[in-house]
């Protein structure tokens, strides 16, 4: 789950370890370091007084929102890297733009910028090559 949030580029480090850390508190790890547990133990009185409470509703917003778009993105990207594998399939069968657009009825222009992508990673057509040279475009 804290994976789909780190996909998140425009969130800090150390928002993204301090969430870490809040999602973790009740591990033994945590209890047991002196700093760590001095932490858990205000972030728990900080959750009960009105002040903290607002704080920590607004954070628990912005993790929730943060999970939400993380896997959105993580759903368009597989979907991205689907539609990318096979069409790298269909090249190494030595189907043109066209064939692969009708067989995978998708929409031409996307197909044709796929392979003119993979062509230049041709002729093995390593498909995190390809989408590495798509997210540059």
């Amino acid at each position: 789950m804290l994976r789909l949030f780190m996909a998140l580029q425009n969130v800090p480090d150390g928002v993204l370890r301090f969430l870490k850390f809040v999602e973790n508190m009740n591990t033994a790890e945590v209890r047991e370091d002196a700093l760590l547990a001095r932490i858990r133990s205000r972030i728990l009185k900080e959750r009960v007084s009105r002040e903290g409470r607002q704080e920590y509703i607004m954070m628990q917003m912005f993790y929730n929102d943060a999970l939400r778009k993380g896997g959105e993105e993580g759903r368009s990207e597989g979907e991205n890297r689907k539609l990318i594998s096979l069409v790298c399939r269909k090249l190494l069968k030595h189907r043109n733009a066209k064939q692969i657009a009708e067989a995978l009825e998708e929409d031409p222009v996307l197909i044709e910028k796929i392979v003119a992508a993979a062509e230049q990673c041709a002729p093995d057509y390593d498909e995190d090559k390809v989408y590495e040279v798509l997210m540059k475009e």
